[in-house]
């Protein structure tokens, strides 16, 4: 499991870089043609969206095999809460410590809605609750933080 999530991570950071202009993905030109008629390069066009599907259908695999997004068997209460795959993010409450209650869908998987936090503010209120996951993205242990999180639909 841990491996799976390691890799959606990778994949959606490189997603993100690959919509933000960071990366550019282009087949190699082959200098020498075979035959007599000249093959053309594939260029970024065809390979650019490629990355950003396979990311999205990590993403929607790891959200829909279970009701929770676990990322760690071992702690159940550590889930994926980064600000950056998530969208329609809406704040609607504030847990009695201080925390803005959120809800939002992931990336890719607009039609479930959850509710929790956002780790990038957990990460200013509480640190030990946050863990940097391979690949970048924040995960926040639900066990020692005043709000659950919960599957809407």
């Amino acid at each position: 499991m841990k491996l799976f999530i390691s890799a959606t991570a990778i994949s959606a950071f490189l997603c993100a870089q690959a919509m933000a202009g960071n990366i550019v993905f282009e087949a190699p030109v082959e200098e020498e043609v075979m035959m007599e008629e000249a093959v053309e390069p594939m260029g970024s066009s065809a390979a650019g969206w490629i990355v950003p599907v396979l990311a999205l259908i990590a993403i929607g695999i790891a959200i829909s095999d279970d009701d929770d997004a676990v990322v760690d068997g071992e702690n159940p209460g550590l889930e994926l809460s980064d600000q950056r795959l998530k969208t329609a993010v809406e704040r609607v409450g504030t847990s009695p410590s201080g925390l803005g209650v959120y809800q939002w869908s992931y990336i890719g998987h607009e039609d479930i809605r959850f509710e929790g936090v956002l780790a990038q503010e957990v990460l200013a209120h509480t640190p030990s609750a946050v863990i940097l996951k391979e690949g970048g993205y924040y995960a926040v242990d639900y066990a020692q933080i005043d709000v659950e999180m919960k599957r809407l639909n």
